[in-house]
C-alpha cells in the first residue's frame, strides 16, 4: 500500500472512532434530558448544511452536533417548538477562534413565543463555531449579548471535549448545571 494509502486508512479509522466517542457524549446528554422529561425538538438529525455531493468536499463531514430540549409534552403531543424557553448542547468540531473540539451547553429564554429552531440556528449552528465562543472552558453562566430575536436571553458554559472522559463528568459538568438552571425556569 502507497504512503497515501495508509494515510488515508489512516484518517478515516480516526474519525470514526473520534465520531463514536462524540455519538457516546452526546447520547449520555440525550438520555440524561430525556429521562429528566426533557423532549427534543425535532428528531435524531444533529447536524445540517452539508453535502453529500461530490462537487462540494468541504460540506461532505458535520462541523457541529447540535440537540435543543424543551418541556416534554403530554402524552401523544409533540413538543412545544414556541415554547418560553430552551436548553441545548453542541458539540463543535472546528471552531476557530479556540482551535479545539468544544462542547457548550446552555439555556435560552423569549419573550413572544415563536420557533425556538430559527434563532438558535442564527446564532449558534455555524461551522466555524459560534461568535460567542472565544475561549475554553466557560465554567461560570456567561450571558451572550448579540442574540437575534425574538430570543430574551441566552447563557451559555464550554469546555474542550477531551476533558469530557466518563458518564460521571459528564453529569456533573454539563446535565447538573442545565437541570438546575432549567428548574429555576420551570418556577
Amino acid at each position: 500500500m502507497s504512503e497515501l494509502g495508509k494515510s488515508v486508512f489512516k484518517a478515516v479509522i480516526f474519525v470514526n472512532d473520534f465520531f463514536k466517542d462524540i455519538s457516546k457524549l452526546v447520547t449520555t446528554v440525550e438520555e440524561n434530558m430525556n429521562s429528566n422529561k426533557l423532549a427534543t425538538l425535532g428528531d435524531a438529525a444533529s447536524f445540517w448544511y452539508h453535502s453529500r455531493a461530490y462537487y462540494a468536499p468541504t460540506k461532505w463531514m458535520p462541523r457541529y452536533i447540535a440537540r435543543q430540549y424543551v418541556a416534554e409534552a403530554p402524552e401523544n403531543s409533540k413538543p412545544d417548538r414556541k415554547a418560553p424557553w430552551f436548553a441545548f448542547f453542541i458539540v463543535y468540531l472546528t471552531p476557530k477562534a479556540i482551535e479545539e473540539p468544544a462542547a457548550v451547553w446552555g439555556i435560552g429564554t423569549q419573550h413572544e413565543k415563536e420557533d425556538l429552531w430559527a434563532p438558535l440556528d442564527k446564532v449558534a449552528l455555524k461551522n466555524d463555531g459560534p461568535d460567542f465562543l472565544v475561549t475554553v472552558p466557560v465554567v461560570e453562566w456567561r450571558s451572550v449579548e448579540d442574540i437575534p430575536e425574538p430570543l430574551s436571553s441566552l447563557k451559555f458554559q464550554a469546555k474542550a471535549i477531551v476533558e469530557f472522559t466518563n458518564a460521571q463528568t459528564v453529569d456533573e459538568v454539563i446535565i447538573q448545571p442545565l437541570l438546575e438552571e432549567i428548574r429555576e425556569l420551570r418556577e
